[in-house]
């Protein structure tokens, strides 16, 4: 593996050095009981803050983002390219995680990736434009074929997600109710 620098970190593999044995678990115990937890190797990431904002609408009434506040991205580098390598570190997380802490790991995951559906948050106000590119991130970073695989990916926008958690947690309160239709 070359020592250039990255945009994602999966490109790099887990170091495997574990650098805390003490927590345990009931499933996805080593030998010894204890939990292998991971560390990466980040020394050839690069950081790009807020890239996710080079995909927004720019026709957004109430935008109060404009091109300046916003670092640009690396030369020869779309928000595409660069939100498919940040899908692809995550995605490689959490492959890593599941096949090195659940019993039979690898085996249940070879059985579950060609299913696994992805749901992404967008902020509220982005639409189809915003979606479109986001699939085609997902696509480039291989968790989806191109095609069929598309229907794999789910859109929810920032407001839903933090109203479902709100709601998971019972953290509503008696002036939001909400009614048995919409939990259909």
């Amino acid at each position: 593996m070359t020592k250039k620098a990255r945009f994602v970190l999966l490109e790099q593999k887990p170091c495997k050095k574990v650098f805390s044995n003490k927590l345990k678990t009931r499933s996805g115990l080593k030998s010894n009981g204890t939990l292998p937890i991971f560390k990466f190797c980040c020394c050839h990431l690069i950081i790009i803050p807020r890239f996710k904002l080079h995909l927004r609408p720019r026709t957004l009434a109430s935008s109060h983002i404009g091109d300046a506040d916003i670092p640009p991205l690396p030369r020869n580098k779309t928000a595409v390219i660069v939100f498919a390598d940040f899908l692809r570190y995550l995605y490689e997380c959490a492959r890593s995680y599941i096949q090195d802490t659940h019993p039979n790991g690898s085996d249940f995951w070879t059985s579950v990736e060609r299913h696994i559906e992805f749901v992404l948050s967008l902020p509220n106000g982005w639409e189809g434009a915003q979606q479109f590119q986001m699939r085609r991130a997902a696509v480039l970073a291989g968790l989806i074929p191109d095609g069929d695989g598309q229907a794999r990916v789910q859109f929810v926008t920032e407001g839903e997600a933090s109203l479902h958690f709100c709601v998971k947690k019972g953290l509503m309160t008696d002036a939001v109710t909400v009614c048995s239709s919409l939990r259909d």
